[in-house]
């Protein structure tokens, strides 16, 4: 996501926000900080295509993850102890983080160079221990609501659009797909049952699937049936009734795949999949 289409999804006052954060972020004199986050991808994603705008970005640091492992605290220590004779960026994004990562990161957290500046951007109400958060310049976002909601609509609408009338063989590599996919998969964790509404956007996505299909499948079929006047009245029927059912069992696995959706160990890849390869090409 560039920042240019970043901000175009950001209302004017989280934005005004973001920008006076950075601006900390750039100016304070500390060198690790912290900013919970409800919306942890975008901001994420913000602060990325920022500090990419600062000269030898190049050899900074971005990671965004849903789960900080031992392994990790292993790649941000060995980067952060190679000594720049310039400023540097560590921009680690996370969903939770394991004990044994928090405690390797203790001594380096402790000793970082004048030349880094490491940013952790987490999950708001994460558990970081005492020792971690005492190192850590806490950066106040005071959220909202960052996309509007009809903002939101739209884009599931044009998503859904798009899925249907895209070939099946393509229609997962559409952009908008790879976007809804993210958000299903933030909170994915079998211990998670935070932030319901970011879980929502794959089953709503299915739902406005479900009503494209339904406002489709329904002008076709009043039109194919009143096009063969010549047909006895019981005929009309029967050629209705078959493709009536062809829809039904279409709008059947959309609202078994809406089911699917809600449960938080269930694969949106998985669903999405089976759907581009079982529901018909809709022209647009």
């Amino acid at each position: 996501m560039d920042l240019l289409t970043l901000k175009e999804g950001l209302n004017s006052n989280f934005q005004e926000k973001l920008d006076r954060i950075f601006s900390e972020f750039k100016s304070s004199s500390a060198n690790c900080f912290l900013l919970e986050t409800k919306n942890r991808e975008i901001v994420f994603s913000y602060f990325e295509e920022k500090l990419k705008e600062v000269e030898d970005f190049r050899e900074s640091l971005f990671i965004n993850l849903k789960v900080f492992d031992i392994s990790k605290a292993r790649e941000i220590i060995e980067y952060g102890n190679t000594g720049f004779s310039k400023k540097h960026f560590i921009l680690i994004s996370f969903y939770s983080i394991t004990r044994e990562s928090q405690n390797a990161l203790l001594k380096f957290l402790e000793e970082v160079g004048e030349n880094l500046k490491i940013l952790f951007v987490v999950h708001e109400g994460l558990n970081l221990i005492s020792t971690i958060l005492s190192r850590l310049y806490k950066l106040e976002i005071h959220e909202e609501k960052i996309l509007s909601e009809n903002a939101e609509n739209e884009f599931l609408l044009r998503a859904a659009e798009k899925f249907l009338t895209t070939k099946k063989i393509q229609r997962m590599k559409i952009k908008e797909i790879s976007q809804i996919l993210e958000k299903k998969d933030e909170y994915a964790l079998e211990f998670e049952d935070k932030e319901r509404a970011d879980r929502e956007s794959l089953e709503k996505f299915l739902i406005c699937i479900h009503d494209f299909l339904a406002k489709d499948y329904e002008n076709f079929i009043l039109e194919s049936v009143l096009e063969e006047k010549d047909l006895e009245v019981e005929n009309k029927f029967k050629m209705f009734n078959y493709q009536n059912k062809e829809f039904l069992d279409d709008i059947s696995d959309v609202i078994e795949a809406i089911k699917y959706s809600k449960n938080n160990s269930s694969s949106g890849k998985t669903l999405l999949e089976y759907l581009s390869l079982k529901l018909p090409e809709i022209s647009s």
